[in-house]
């Protein structure tokens, strides 16, 4: 059996537990090139499971096991298996030289990791440091299933291995039945180089394959280890061909700068207008992070291969950052600007608005932002700035360029938005007798370049809220009175004391109190006659340059639900009823309307105290919120529920318009309704009724289905006192209809489609509309979208695109399908 002096013999007599000083690892290092190899990024690899072995033993198993006559070479033959330091290597043959520590492994040869990764080989030779290696007929199964094939693998050092006639893929390279299948895609090259120490794949003559059809060939090309957490590197191309620009192709490029910032460029060359250069910076800090997106191009207005105005820069920014102070105290900025309205647009540029700071504004409407704020458990304060632009389309007219007539898209105008500096509020909530306590401060100061007009319209022709100066409407209203100002200050403060008290017969009573009030000041204000037919202002009249009002409402909720419960499920049925009361105003022309200025009545504010938004406008005299709910809960997750209510007054509110459905002394009938007949499908509804003739003035249906392999959404909206824009492309109360529709169904496991459109049915235009075609499986996913847009308000400037995106797995980032984040 062989030299005992350095063997220990086992059981069976085709067993060898051999000591040895030596320590060769009997695995190629292609698994250890593609793990992270930098431990000071990396976790370390987790520790090895105890298989009996002592950190010098190896163990030989085989049919037969030999040495030769002077006991240098261990010859194991038939289902050889050897074991050291969490490897193992099977094969038919196994020859281990114990004096240089050189292993050769012949016939079937496969070797498993303490990573569960599997190397492949005919005929595989090592020496004791695994520093040289060499293996023929090579293939592994490595992390994330990676597959590495090669006619020649050689380990040149600890860090560097060559395969020579190679392809890699992450794809499944077997049937689930077991059976060999060729890859969705793979890279094929004459020589590939894996850096396990820079953590790069290099390849010679690479060719891209998908489905066997060669795509792309380089004679030199690279990319990251696919086990690595970050490496610089080309990511996924967006190729777009439409009137627009063109044939568009954006390539990003990302650059590591540091373990925690990178650098992303997207150049996007297109074929009828200039490149535009696009540029990410990420980075992260112990306090913080920081996220800057940029862009730069030298070219004129263009839509649709037509072009106008002159040549310029133009470019655009969208930035945020957040830091931490200490553990209450933050600070934090939002940088968006564009050189001009329609940027975004003709350069189809993504992730447009979302909300980068303290501040959320709206769609098509950018802010600019730098705020701190410390919060804790019971009080917060901030304290901020912010500046707008609106990049609002409103209508379009026709103007002659180099003798050809072309119809321009006209922009709300940014003039009439003011920079608000500062901005504080503070909330402070404690337990007082035995209810809840609730101070809030809020102030602000308004600055604008250009004066504008604030009115209260109370037949809503009138938008409200401050308008440019002569701007105006037709309306039944022949003359407004209104505040024509450029600055103006608002300092406010609230009180607000609630408690809850459940009576023996299960009602439950919620009585409150509230009160404060605000300081306003004015700069150069006057009050002025509005005509809404010319929009003229007229009999100046010099306004208060200050003012202050209080006010103060006392009320109780009241809920008394009655439960069912029986073998079908839960019924709740809920009558429920607000009583507030507070002094009697009238509308006051010194008073702007700033905050106030967008309102509608649904089932969120019904059972409010008062019902506006901000602080400028006050809700007043006694009401009576009154309603009910019904619920049922069934087993398997269905449910049904239905609210109705509405408000009664005994005189008319002054500061609601007529279309808010509020102005009466019975407001409009509000209801609200779901219903889930199946855990995966909810259907909805949200509707106001005229409070006489129960005409619809406000609708919104739609359904929510998320099962299996299909989600999607189908919306339907209609209000009759929508913001809409008349002529002039002034703001006014109008029709608002329009249809929404997001889905995406796989037909099969690998095909699908899926859609994103919003019609504006009281225009018949199309504003987005996106249809996407979509192939995936395990390594591969291509979308390819054909989108449609018009500009809200007029048929103008339409424009049809397709796009391609091919994602191949461990290449690049992630696919975006044809969702975009265009809406606040």
């Amino acid at each position: 059996m062989g030299r005992t002096a350095r063997w220990a013999a086992v059981s069976l007599a085709g067993a060898l537990l051999l000591t040895t000083g030596l320590a060769p690892t009997l695995a190629l290092a292609q698994a250890q090139a593609l793990r992270p190899a930098d431990k000071r990024q990396h976790t370390p690899p987790p520790a090895l499971e105890d298989d009996g072995l002592g950190p010098g033993d190896i163990y030989v198993e085989a049919d037969e096991v030999a040495d030769d006559r002077n006991g240098e070479v261990v010859a194991a033959t038939g289902h050889a298996e050897v074991r050291y330091q969490g490897r193992t290597i099977r094969a038919d043959h196994i020859f281990y030289n114990t004096q240089t520590g050189a292993v050769r492994a012949t016939g079937h040869v496969v070797i498993v990791n303490p990573d569960k990764t599997v190397q492949y080989g005919e005929d595989i030779l090592l020496d004791d440091q695994l520093r040289v290696g060499v293996a023929t007929a090579f293939a592994a199964r490595l992390q994330d299933n990676v597959t590495i094939v090669a006619g020649v693998a050689v380990r040149r050092n600890e860090n560097v291995n060559e395969l020579n006639h190679g392809a890699f893929t992450p794809c499944d390279i077997c049937t689930q039945s077991g059976k060999p299948k060729a890859p969705t895609f793979k890279i094929a090259a004459s020589r590939i180089i894996q850096d396990r120490e820079h953590q790069v794949i290099y390849y010679t003559n690479a060719v891209i394959l998908v489905k066997g059809l060669p795509i792309f060939y380089a004679p030199v090309f690279w990319h990251a280890d696919p086990t690595a957490e970050r490496r610089s590197g080309f990511l996924t191309p967006r190729i777009e061909i439409g009137n627009k620009r063109g044939v568009s192709v954006e390539t990003p490029y990302l650059q590591v700068l540091s373990p925690s910032a990178d650098l992303t460029l997207s150049p996007q060359f297109n074929s009828t207008v200039n490149p535009l250069l696009n540029l990410r910076l990420r980075e992260r800090f112990y306090s913080g992070q920081l996220d800057v997106r940029a862009g730069y191009t030298f070219e004129k207005n263009f839509d649709n291969n037509f072009k106008y105005d002159n040549a310029s820069s133009r470019s655009y920014i969208l930035a945020k950052g957040r830091f931490n102070i200490d553990k209450q105290w933050d600070w934090g900025f939002g940088a968006e600007r564009v050189t001009d309205p329609s940027f975004f647009r003709r350069y189809s540029i993504r992730d447009i608005y979302s909300n980068r700071g303290l501040y959320g504004s709206d769609t098509f409407r950018l802010i600019t932002q730098l705020f701190t704020q410390r919060q804790d458990q019971h009080s917060y304060l901030s304290l901020g700035f912010a500046d707008f632009q609106s990049l609002r389309p409103v209508g379009a007219q026709t103007v002659i360029e180099n003798g050809r007539p072309y119809v321009r898209t006209l922009f709300e105008t940014s003039k009439t938005f003011p920079t608000a500096a500062p901005l504080i509020e503070a909330h402070v909530d404690e337990p007082l007798l035995g209810g809840k306590f609730n101070f809030t401060g809020n102030a602000v100061a308004l600055t604008r370049d250009n004066p504008v007009v604030s009115v209260f319209d109370p037949t809503g022709v009138q938008a409200a809220g401050p308008q440019a100066v002569a701007t105006g409407v037709p309306g039944a209203t022949a003359q407004l009175r209104g505040l024509k100002y450029t600055n103006s200050d608002r300092v406010s403060a609230r009180l607000n004391w609630r408690t809850s008290i459940i009576l023996p017969i299960g009602a439950r009573l919620d009585p409150f109190i509230q009160g404060g009030g605000d300081l306003y000041s004015f700069g150069a204000a006057k009050l002025v006659n509005v005509d809404p037919v010319s929009g003229v202002v007229s009999s100046p009249k010099a306004a208060k340059s200050s003012l202050s009002r209080g006010d103060a409402t006392v009320g109780v909720d009241l809920s008394y639900p009655f439960v069912r419960h029986d073998n079908l499920g839960t019924v709740v049925l809920e009558p429920l009823a607000e009583l507030a009361a507070s002094p009697r105003n009238k509308p006051n022309p010194n008073i702007p309307n700033e905050d106030s200025a967008s309102f509608e009545l649904d089932e969120a504010n019904l059972f409010s105290a008062h019902r506006f938004s901000g602080y400028d406008l006050l809700e007043s005299g006694p009401r009576l919120n009154l309603g009910g709910r019904a619920s049922a809960y069934i087993d398997g997750g269905r449910s049904a529920s239905l609210l109705v209510g509405r408000v009664f007054r005994d005189k008319i509110d002054p500061d609601f318009a007529k279309p808010t459905g509020l102005r009466g002394k019975s407001s409009d009938w509000i209801t609200y309704a779901t219903i889930r007949p199946l855990a995966y499908l909810t259907f909805f509804n949200r509707a106001r009724f005229d409070a006489d003739t129960w005409r619809v003035r406000r609708e919104e249906a739609g359904v929510d289905v998320n099962y299996q392999r299909f989600f999607g959404t189908l919306r339907y909206n209609y209000n009759q006192s929508g913001l809409s824009y008349g002529p002039n492309f002034v703001p006014v109360i109008g029709r608002v209809e329009n249809a929404e529709a997001r889905a995406q169904i796989f037909l099969t496991q690998h095909w699908g489609v899926s859609i994103n459109a919003t019609r504006d049915l009281s225009h018949s235009i199309w504003p987005q509309a996106q249809v996407g075609l979509i192939y995936t499986d395990e390594c591969v996913r291509l979308d390819v979208i054909y989108t449609h847009d018009e500009i809200l308000g007029a048929k103008i400037g339409a424009s049809d695109s397709i796009g391609f995106r091919l994602t191949l797995a461990t290449l690049g980032d992630q696919p975006v399908g044809v969702r975009r984040n265009d809406s606040r």
